[in-house]
C-alpha cells in the first residue's frame, strides 16, 4: 500500500531518536523527541504530517495513542 510509513524508535530513558521511512526503507525524516507528554505529541503531529503529505485529507489514528499517553506519560494520563 502506497500510503504506508515505516516509523522506528530508539527508546532512551530520558529521549528517543524517531525514524520515519517510505514503504522501500528511504529515510524522510530523523529527530529526537523527549520523555515527556509534549514529547510524544511532537512525534504524533510529525507522524501524521508525514501521512499527509503521502495520502491527503487523511489523519493518524490509533490505539497506541492512549497507550502512549497512559503508560510513558502517566504525569498526565488521558482517559
Amino acid at each position: 500500500m502506497e500510503s504506508q510509513l515505516r516509523v522506528g524508535i530508539d527508546v532512551g530513558c530520558h529521549a528517543h531518536r524517531v525514524g520515519i521511512a517510505d514503504p522501500a526503507g528511504s529515510i524522510l525524516e530523523e529527530f529526537d523527541i523527549s520523555h515527556s507528554e509534549a514529547g510524544f505529541r511532537e512525534f504524533f503531529r510529525r507522524v501524521e504530517e508525514r501521512r499527509a503529505e503521502r495520502v491527503p485529507g487523511t489523519q493518524y489514528r490509533t490505539s497506541r495513542r492512549s497507550y502512549f499517553d497512559q503508560v510513558l506519560c502517566p504525569q498526565n494520563p488521558r482517559s
